[in-house]
């Protein structure tokens, strides 16, 4: 019984290999490794003529000097007319050419999202016989058209992400020149001595700041924030907590204010309580251009002559500096669309940013594999989206997209030789979304970000592309958005022009388990 069973093994097997071998007519195996654009079955292509490319290889391994005298590409809008050999969106014919790689796409003009499959044969020098056809590849289309876009970008609400208060706080100067624009290069200290409420060091204690050229601060001595030798932008205010370094009752701030060359030099901060107490800058605060013992620790006691009452250089966003970016984001955003679908659906396709970095569920779900996206490009000349096929990820009935946004490469808020935290496209986050289903009858329907989507609890506290991230709840005072339906803002959309991300995606690699 066992040897008959064998015997019928080995016959299905010899059956097998004439059947395949039958299949190669001429000298060279089927098309295999096809690829579209340099990438293997590829989803979000904008090119309007991609490019098509495979790998041959000789049906007899005695086979020499075999190359591809001609090939025959189908494309087609469905499975099922590929397998029928209708190429309705492309029959190249038989082309003679030895060409195999980046074979430029001739074809129908290719829409929005279009999907697209296809397959190629290979005529060789030493038989007029075609190769079998390849197995089948794909390609999904991107965004074809800016038009085609009929998503908005959005946004934390406004209330979510408060500016921070500068009230009472004045640009000040030593006045140690004629005028601004004639103060001389070199540093400049400051101090003020002030009395820290009751339990301040148990909260937050925030400290906000920017200074014409660079500057350190101290609290009772002990360095809280400076800038690092870059080139120091005072538009945007920094941010520092220095609850520790607070202590009951009196203590002193201290700041080094260096000016690089001739020209306007100053300070402006404020030391913000959590009960909303402040200590700003103003006439108040004593200066010197000349340091003196105990001048950055010494609360009580210190007198020194060469040291006085500093002088008010203007108003905050006054000449000669301008307006001053106040902006403080609390936690990383996260948004919310709910949404039915309502029949059997034939294809849905979702396009999605997010700037700096977005990770997208879909009913708890997460979308696609990629991590860190998108790349990092000069945001103010480019922005990559992605394109992700939805179709076996939809449910029927109610569905719920998620999207998590953190600050990334476009609002870097650490300070690094590179100025990153200084460049001209930064602004607080924000994303773009175009979920399109098309449903077995031929109907559409399209799910857009704009301002329907509701602002959700963030699991993010803090993230910073250098400093990592803070899980947990949201610092106190932002609002309770389990409670409070918060909806999204419409914002501006960067200024850089949308390009579809047809690279390798970023993913991860290893986990590491923490010891």
């Amino acid at each position: 019984m066992k040897k008959s069973a064998w015997m019928l093994v080995g016959m299905m097997a010899v059956a097998g290999c004439a059947l395949n071998l039958g299949s190669q007519r001429g000298a060279l195996t089927a098309p295999q490794a096809l690829t579209v654009d340099y990438l293997q079955d590829p989803v979000g292509l904008d090119h309007p003529a991609p490019r098509l490319s495979w790998k041959l290889t000789a049906a007899r391994r005695s086979a020499r000097g075999l190359r591809q005298t001609a090939y025959q590409i189908l494309v087609a809008s469905s499975p099922e007319r590929l397998r029928d050999n209708q190429g309705d969106l492309w029959d190249s014919g038989r082309v003679v050419s030895d060409q195999s790689l980046n074979v430029v796409y001739a074809g129908t003009p290719l829409a929005t999202s279009q999907r697209c499959y296809w397959k190629v044969r290979a005529w060789d020098n030493q038989s007029d016989a075609p190769s079998a056809w390849s197995a089948p590849g794909r390609w999904i289309m991107g965004v074809m058209r800016s038009a085609d876009w009929q998503a908005r970008w959005i946004g934390a609400n406004a209330a979510t992400r408060p500016d921070c208060d500068l009230a009472g706080a004045q640009w000040i100067w030593t006045g140690d020149a004629p005028s601004l624009a004639q103060a001389a290069p070199g540093i400049r200290h400051f101090r003020k001595v002030f009395n820290a409420p009751r339990g301040a060091q148990d909260a937050p204690v925030v400290l906000a700041l920017t200074a014409d050229d660079e500057y350190e601060v101290f609290i009772n001595g002990k360095s809280a924030a400076k800038t690092w030798g870059h080139v120091n932008d005072w538009r945007w205010m920094r941010f520092q907590d220095v609850s520790a370094l607070i202590k009951p009752g009196r203590n002193v701030i201290a700041a080094t204010v260096k000016n690089k060359e001739l020209g306007p030099t100053a300070l402006l901060a404020v030391l913000k309580f959590a009960d909303g107490q402040a200590v700003p800058t103003d006439a108040t605060w004593s200066t010197s251009a000349q340091a003196a013992e105990g001048w950055k620790e010494q609360a009580d006691g210190f007198t020194h002559a060469a040291w006085k009452a500093a002088t008010v250089a203007g108003p905050v966003d006054g000449a000669p500096w301008g307006k001053i970016e106040r902006r403080r984001e609390l936690v990383s955003p996260a948004f919310e669309k709910r949404f039915t679908v309502a029949r059997p659906v034939r294809e849905a396709t979702l396009h999605i940013t997010g700037l700096g970095f977005y990770e997208a569920s879909l009913n708890g779900r997460r979308i696609g594999r990629k991590v860190l996206d998108p790349v990092p490009t000069r945001f103010d000349r480019r922005v990559l989206y992605s394109t992700y096929d939805m179709t076996d990820l939809l449910s029927r009935g109610e569905n719920r997209l998620h999207v998590l946004l953190g600050h990334g490469w476009y609002d870097v808020r650490s300070v690094a030789v590179w100025n990153f935290d200084n460049a001209p496209w930064r602004d607080f986050p924000r994303m773009l979304a175009q979920l399109e289903i098309t449903y077995d009858d031929g109907t559409r329907v399209t799910v857009v970000s704009d301002d329907t989507w509701r602002q959700v609890p963030s699991p993010v506290g803090f993230d910073c592309i250098r400093e990592g991230e803070v899980i947990g709840k949201a610092p106190a005072g932002a609002p309770d958005l389990e409670k409070q339906v918060v909806m999204a803002d419409v914002v501006p959309a960067p200024a850089g022009r949308l390009a579809a991300s047809a690279l390798p995606p970023s993913v991860v690699a290893q986990r590491l388990k923490p010891v």
